[in-house]
């Protein structure tokens, strides 16, 4: 007889005392017997890691948001099967028997299991239960949360610079990567839903303000997802006229959800993303005022690099090592993104360094060789269009290992390397280090040879790689874990 493959639940929690109880209880409760529960939490200071203790063993804490805590999760797990549930989320004991059944049998990759929202939570949580069920049989509002642990492997992992959008975008990926999926009866049920219209506005708001970078990835699907007439409507329209008040809540929450979240975006597109993040964007090209090429070369460097993008990958507190530095750009922008982070910048280039050292508090430059530091215990080392520029391949990986060894347990590698698509961005991509280092040969290494050879280094399921679209080079960032 088969043995029944290991499940592995994925909770990440945020001061989730008030509801991850119930969530644990309903995952112990499952019709399923092999099942593991693991919690990533992000620093709650309620007693959420106390009450999670109850339930597991296997209680972490990781951040900063709930893609890296999902992975995180995802790379401890065990099990054939993940399945995210949110800290605020219970489930029907059916789900997990379900989900094994229908992968088994039918030969699925991932189950779509049908959220709605949790009775006797108010007016509007009722109003939200009710639009829920308009997508009961939609494959555009929709979201796999039960998968198997290889095709998370496959996909890239969920993407850790965005939160709100970031189950789509791994639907997305799922999808278009070939995977197979399909849904069950059994529901999930969600406790946290916004109980007043200030809730709805200020919950839209804020992840309105994380769909700029949704958008930009998957353009034509979000211009479908995010209208605010929906085909789901039209299938159940019956339904719905048969309810004339929650047919008035719905389209008065949804014209709140829109405002709201069109205001999200527009400010995130005007303020590049996050005040904070803008502040200090301002800051750095302010650094470099006077210092002539130095100060173009910054303007220019925030869109080919991804700066703003990259710098959500970066953990917002430890010692950083920007190996390869140059002016200090980055170096210094993270610096005043966090006073948290203690960065050091390494280039041999001399000149680069008097410009790099521009006496932010937090961030300190040397003339030295990337491939000859020896610092421990980094929480992060970032290699942002570095390898290309080695002597050989065979440098490369030389470079990869030292890093690795001057990592903490859990540390990250960020590497930003030119990938091979498309064609016009790799051109420009070459005609630029033509022109910047003349006459110097480049390495490039693609996704296809780079990923192998980082996993001679760190482990498989430690390693995802996101493909950043939002500048002219064909840039991949590779993110590794020890």
């Amino acid at each position: 007889m088969r043995t029944p493959p290991l499940v592995s639940v994925i909770v990440p929690s945020s001061n989730s005392a008030k509801t991850i109880a119930a969530c644990l209880e309903s995952i112990k409760k499952q019709t399923y017997g092999k099942v593991e529960i693991v919690v990533v939490d992000k620093n709650s200071s309620d007693k959420t890691r106390a009450i999670a203790k109850r339930y597991t063993k296997n209680v972490y804490s990781w951040g900063p948001e709930r893609a890296a805590q999902v992975n995180f999760g995802a790379a401890k797990a065990s099990g054939k099967y993940l399945y995210r549930v949110d800290s605020d989320f219970i489930v029907e004991p059916k789900v997990i028997e379900e989900c094994v059944r229908a992968c088994e049998q039918k030969k699925l990759d991932g189950i779509a299991v049908h959220n709605t929202s949790a009775e006797g939570l108010g007016f509007w949580a009722d109003v939200r239960k009710f639009e829920r069920n308009t997508y009961i049989d939609d494959d555009l509002i929709v979201a796999i949360r039960f998968f198997t642990k290889t095709s998370w492997q496959t996909v890239g992992e969920f993407d850790e610079a965005l939160y709100g959008p970031e189950d789509y975008d791994f639907h997305n990926r799922f999808v278009t990567t070939g995977f197979t999926w399909g849904r069950i009866r059994a529901l999930e049920r969600h406790l946290g839903e916004p109980k007043t219209l200030g809730d709805i506005w200020r919950k839209h708001y804020y992840y309105g303000k994380q769909m700029i970078f949704y958008f930009r990835k998957h353009r034509s699907v979000a211009i479908k997802q995010f209208n605010p007439i929906r085909r789901s409507y039209l299938r159940h329209v019956t339904v719905i006229l048969r309810n004339p008040l929650m047919f008035l809540g719905l389209i008065t929450m949804t014209m709140v959800k829109f405002t709201a979240g069109g205001a999200g975006f527009f400010v995130a597109l005007v303020s590049h993303y996050d005040p904070v993040i803008s502040e200090a964007m301002k800051q750095t090209k302010r650094l470099y005022a006077g210092t002539g090429w130095a100060r173009f070369f910054t303007s220019i460097r925030f869109w080919t690099g991804s700066f703003v993008q990259v710098e959500t990958y970066v953990p917002k507190e430890g010692n950083i090592l920007d190996l390869g530095c140059g002016y200090g750009i980055f170096a210094n922008f993270l610096a005043l993104c966090s006073d948290k982070r203690n960065i050091i910048g390494v280039d041999m280039d001399e000149g680069k360094i008097h410009f790099a050292d521009r006496k932010v508090p937090n961030a300190s430059f040397q003339i030295g060789d990337a491939t000859k530091m020896h610092v421990k215990n980094l929480d992060a080392i970032l290699l942002l269009d570095v390898l290309h520029h080695l002597h050989s391949y065979g440098d490369q990986e030389k470079l990869t290992r030292s890093c690795r060894s001057m990592l903490k347990p859990g540390g990250k590698l960020i590497i930003l390397e030119v990938n091979g698509t498309p064609l016009w961005k790799l051109v420009v991509a070459r005609v630029a280090d033509a022109v910047l280092y003349s006459g110097q040969p480049v390495y490039y290494r693609y996704e296809a040879s780079m990923k192998p050879m980082l996993m001679r280094h760190f482990t498989k399921t430690n390693i995802s790689a996101q493909r950043l679209i939002h500048n002219p080079f064909p840039h991949m960032i590779y993110l590794c874990k020890k």
